[in-house]
Formats: structure tokens, sequence, C-alpha cells
């Protein structure tokens, strides 16, 4: 069994799941995909599993559930870089989550800047057969940070590139800019926003 087939089972259980219940919780997400995955791979005599966390965006915090890569935040305040561990278990090993999954809240203030990446980036491969790693890529983050988020993107995905010697596996990133609400009512904004990219 691909791991392409085993994205798309969780892609539509989640999709599933959020348009019977639009405001469910990750958690309760989670169980949702977890319950296809054990199902459906299981019947295929498959013994595969994945990893996956899911954010649902609130006004002053992000909830969070499922262990997947770290999320890191420049905080703007204080100009520096936060980086936060999530936690939990695989998708598709146990019947049901309970006990293994504890949502957790990030607070994020106004011009915080978000970076949720897969492990190709981190896991990218220099000539000299060294993994770019976690440590550079919250270096490469700080440098960007400021910059509009499909800027930041952009310039992250480039440094990558001529890093890797061949590539291995997908490089995704997306870099999320939280925007003050008092100053979009006083008037548009540039740049501000989300940007998935990915080669």
């Amino acid at each position: 069994m691909s791991a392409g087939l085993i994205m798309m089972m969780a892609q539509t259980s989640l999709i599933t799941a959020l348009n019977a219940e639009p405001d469910c919780s990750p958690a309760r997400a989670l169980e949702v995909v977890n319950g296809a995955l054990r199902e459906n791979v299981g019947r295929l005599g498959s013994h595969h599993y994945m990893t996956m966390s899911i954010l649902k965006l609130g006004d002053q915090s992000i909830e969070v559930a499922g262990h997947h890569q770290d999320i890191i935040i420049y905080r703007a305040a204080e100009g520096a870089v936060e980086v936060v561990p999530t936690n939990g278990t695989w998708l598709g090993i146990a019947d049901s989550l309970e006990g293994f999954v504890t949502p957790s809240h990030i607070r994020v203030e106004a011009e915080d800047v978000i970076l949720l990446f897969t492990d190709g980036l981190t896991e990218a491969t220099g000539a000299s057969g060294e993994m770019f790693g976690q440590d550079r890529l919250v270096r490469l983050f700080a440098e960007h940070a400021r910059s509009e988020p499909a800027d930041a993107a952009k310039a992250m995905l480039d440094h990558l590139h001529a890093y890797q010697h061949d590539q291995h596996d997908d490089m995704t990133l997306l870099v999320v800019r939280k925007v003050d609400k008092a100053a979009v009512a006083e008037g548009p904004t540039s740049g501000h926003g989300a940007n998935p990219s990915a080669s």
C-alpha cells in the first residue's frame, strides 16, 4: 500500500468529519481519521501508520492535537523564535486515541508568524550527506520571518533547494502571519496571510 493512498484516506476522512461537524475540535477530527485508517488499512492487511497534527485557529490562540513536526513561531513582540513540540501517537495503530491525545492551546499575538513544515525540509541532505536539520531551519526562519509570508516561504525553499544534493521526499511548508484585527478594520493591508509552498 502506497503512502499516497494512506494520505488520500486520511484527507477524505478529515473532510468528511469537517463537513459533518464544521466546528469540531482537532482531537475529535483525529479520532475520525484514526478510525478510518484503522478500519481501511487493516481490511487491506497492511500495517502502515501515519502521524498528523490538526490545528484550529482562534482569535488569540491555536488549538493543536496530534503528533507531527514541531510548530515554529516567530514572536514579533520579542523578536525571537519559539519551538513548540507536538504530542500524541501514530494514527492507524490503536482502535481508539483515548488517553493518547492531549490537546494544547498555543498563544498567538498580532504579527506573530507561524511555520508549519514536513520532514522533507529537515531531512534534506547536502552533498556531504548531512541533513539540513531543525536547528538550521529555525535559524533560516528567524532570518526571513519579518518578510511577507509569501516571500519568506520562497526564500526558505530556495535556500533548501540550494543546500539539497538529491531530493528524496516532498518539501512542503506553510508560513502564516496573524494580522491585527484593529489594523485591518482601519484599512487594507498588504501581503498578510498564509502561503503554502511545495515542490
